[in-house]
């Protein structure tokens, strides 16, 4: 039990003794790390063989908002592994040790963290069992004379078989800073016992690619102390918008965005970032969602659109031959394509990045969805500083109509002149910190879509229930 869950539990009294370890898996190296070696586990006051969990708890909660270290992050969790990130303020090797409920060390590896990535490490831990609880210890690794440290200690869930068929529920938010109400979001999604977080872009605000500021503004998100918590415990999924790509309102052309990337990727552990060093588009699966998380940044203007000659492409051919084979192969019943931007074109004036800005690539998203005949189809943005609801007159195209659901803001930031009409509006509302969760629950005679709008005090500003056959064309799949 790891201590940060042990002090909630602990009585007087109580006392933890880390277990020696039994490794039965391995982590995978990266680069000219290592080998993991086995040792056992060591606690920073470690000169004595028994801590009392109050006192490990103690040490762990002090440690994060005192240091320059960010994380643990955890990335992409699945039914057998899990990715789990780190980005320490030195090259003191770090070693990771996970255990499994009956005290065993499966899996440990050691680190070293490289100046030239921030000092970020990550983890790839493998083989192990669907939807078991695994806690783990991380730690500044013994050196010389000096004791280890401990850094973090957490747990995880992962995944359920696909056959469990049990609800799942995911946490979307954009547009965020490191204040106090953004961190009252990531407390109640806590709360809320969100099974994973998306990222929707603006998390944080950089307005800039150079790559030193990139890296302190994306190393301090990560400390703000509910992020933090939230993401030691929870998987964190995510893309960009304008201002953590670099800068307001922007697009494919920016100067210095191969830095914006380099920065993202040190701190976000998503399961794969774009194709041959291009874009940050990735996908993964939760329970019967399917997430597609596009870049509607690094190509956008930068080639002329494959369905339009002479008009600008937003997610350029080779993010587009991406998505298309990720659908195709797609067994979700539901399927969230999301980006940054929002799709319809209800927006303030003057403004210029959304998708029916675009509107010849658009209409191929619709022609996409209809060609391969797909159901469940949804989409989900953020930016624009207000929360909305808004169904897309695609019967004739694609089967059925599309639901787009914006998730903004989790700060405090509202634009009343984003608030405009569209015919297909169902929901519109200006509150402050809050977040779109979306929960899928597959029993009953058909799995159903739940989305509600949550704000920070855990009301509900909107709630619905969206069964699969709403959004199932005929013949489709």
């Amino acid at each position: 039990m790891p201590p940060d869950r042990a002090c909630r539990t602990a009585r007087p009294g109580f006392f933890h003794e880390p277990p020696l370890p039994k490794v039965r898996g391995i982590l995978t190296p990266r680069g000219d790390t290592p080998e993991p070696r086995v040792q056992q586990a060591r606690f920073s006051a470690e000169k004595s063989p028994l801590m009392p969990i109050s006192l490990a708890c103690l040490l762990v909660s002090m440690s994060s908002p005192l240091s320059a270290d960010a994380g643990p992050i955890l990335g992409d969790l699945t039914v057998e592994g899990v990715r789990i990130r780190y980005c320490a303020d030195n090259s003191h090797p770090l070693e990771l040790v996970v255990i499994d409920a009956g005290g065993d060390t499966i899996d440990q590896g050691t680190r070293t963290p490289d100046p030239a990535h921030d000092h970020c490490v990550e983890w790839q831990v493998s083989g192990l069992q669907p939807g078991r609880r695994y806690d783990y210890l991380l730690h500044r690794a013994a050196k010389g004379d000096v004791p280890s440290e401990l850094l973090a200690a957490s747990s995880f869930q992962t995944q359920a078989p696909p056959d469990a068929r049990v609800p799942v529920r995911v946490g979307f938010g954009s547009c965020a800073n490191e204040g106090a109400g953004s961190s009252s979001v990531w407390n109640r999604m806590a709360l809320d016992k969100v099974d994973a977080v998306v990222l929707l872009g603006d998390t944080p605000y950089i307005d800039t690619t150079d790559l030193s500021v990139q890296r302190a503004r994306h190393r301090a998100f990560c400390q703000v102390p509910g992020f933090a918590r939230l993401a030691r415990e929870v998987p964190v999924y995510a893309t960009w918008d304008d201002h953590d790509f670099g800068r307001n309102d922007t697009d494919g052309r920016l100067d210095g965005k191969e830095n914006s990337r380099q920065a993202f990727l040190e701190y976000r552990p998503n399961p794969s970032a774009g194709e041959d060093g291009e874009g940050i588009h990735t996908n993964f699966r939760i329970g019967d969602l399917e997430i597609f998380l596009l870049d509607a940044r690094w190509f956008a203007r930068t080639e002329e659109s494959e369905f339009a000659p002479g008009q600008p492409s937003l997610l350029g051919r080779s993010q587009w031959a991406w998505l298309r084979a990720r659908l195709a192969e797609s067994t979700a019943p539901f399927k969230a394509i999301t980006t940054g931007m929002i799709f319809n074109g209800s927006v303030r004036p003057l403004k210029t990045d959304y998708w029916s800005f675009y509107p010849h690539e658009l209409n191929a998203l619709f022609e996409l969805i209809a060609e391969l005949e797909l159901s469940g189809v949804i989409l989900v943005g953020g930016d624009i500083h207000r929360q909305r609801v808004v169904r897309h007159d695609t019967r004739k195209v694609v089967g059925y109509d599309l639901v787009e659901f914006i998730s903004s803001p989790v700060h405090e930031g509202i634009i009343e002149s984003a608030n405009q009409p569209h015919p297909g509006l169902l929901f519109d509302g200006g509150e402050v910190n809050m977040y779109v969760q979306l929960e899928v629950d597959p029993g009953g005679p058909e799995p159903v879509l739940r989305s509600r709008f949550v704000t920070a005090t855990g009301r509900v500003l909107d709630e619905r229930r969206w069964p699969l056959s709403q959004f199932t064309p005929p013949g489709g799949k």
